[in-house]
């Protein structure tokens, strides 16, 4: 798709300071709340997306520190932001430490249709910074708990290598997330000539498509940069009956190009919508 816009590749050299800076701090900050979230989890297996949600709050960091830095290459804002979330993931471990240490005893949770038996605990800003001084430290609490383990599923204590697999699974999928998801904030068109990001305009007014068509065909031209179909459908307030789509116009009075991305919602037989992104960031005639 040559006419779709594609990242230059450039970027500002205080970019490679300012992104893992940005992210590590931002990502300290939400390390203890997921922590504790973990902590206190009243469902096991829902503890098992924490990691993808905290890897992707994390990623938010990146959107300011990498227009900033002006970064248009996706591959090394991901590169970036995932060594910049290390410090957040490793300060998270560390209020675990905390928690660990602060063990008071153990308490009920109530949610509902049942009862969860938590261990009690607290965390300190003096013992967070004093821990995270201590690596060492950290490792030792890990081995101690590991063949023992802390909490169970079913009532079966998970402990020794199940344990150390939860951890490695932990790991893996926030560094899998924090790797692809920086990428985002570098690939919206950038004017290089200007050295300026193209503002965003969200259209607010949808535009319905005639009868059934389905929006995966009908946009096929829109793919190869044909926006007729954009100019000639009717615009309409009220799209729910009908497929329709909503576009995005990237605009800058100074700059060459335009760019259009183009977001379908095709009717399906129940009433609803299904969403498609159809086209991203396709150029356009002045």
């Amino acid at each position: 798709m040559n006419n779709a816009y594609r990242p230059s590749g450039y970027f500002d050299s205080k970019g490679i300071l300012l992104v893992p800076l940005g992210t590590a701090i931002f990502s300290m900050f939400l390390a203890i709340p997921y922590a504790l979230s973990l902590w206190y989890c009243p469902i096991v297996y829902l503890g098992l997306f924490l990691p993808l949600i905290f890897a992707k709050l994390t990623a938010l960091s990146g959107r300011w520190t990498i227009r900033q830095s002006k970064i248009r290459s996706p591959q090394l804002a991901n590169m970036l932001g995932a060594v910049g979330a290390i410090p957040g993931f490793y300060f998270s471990w560390v209020a675990w430490g905390v928690l660990v240490s602060n063990i008071s005893g153990q308490g009920t949770l109530n949610i509902g249709w049942r009862s969860v038996i938590t261990l009690e605990s607290s965390v300190t800003l003096g013992q967070l910074f004093s821990q995270a001084l201590d690596p060492l430290g950290l490792l030792k609490q890990m081995k101690f708990i590991g063949p023992m383990g802390l909490w169970s599923v079913e009532k079966a204590v998970v402990s020794g290598i199940y344990l150390y697999g939860v951890w490695a699974f932990e790991a893996l999928i926030f560094f899998i997330v924090s790797s692809r998801s920086y990428g985002q904030w570098a690939k919206p068109p950038f004017a290089e000539r200007l050295n300026r990001w193209y503002p965003s305009f969200k259209l607010s007014t949808p535009i319905a498509l005639p009868g059934k068509i389905p929006t995966d065909s009908i946009f096929e031209g829109i793919k190869k940069g044909q926006i007729g179909p954009i100019i000639e459908a009717k615009e309409e307030k009220n799209p729910d009956g009908a497929s329709y789509l909503t576009t995005t116009l990237y605009y800058l009075p100074q700059a060459f190009d335009a760019y259009i991305s183009v977001e379908g919602y095709s009717l399906k037989d129940s009433g609803g919508h299904k969403k498609t992104k159809l086209a991203k960031y396709i150029k356009i005639p002045e």
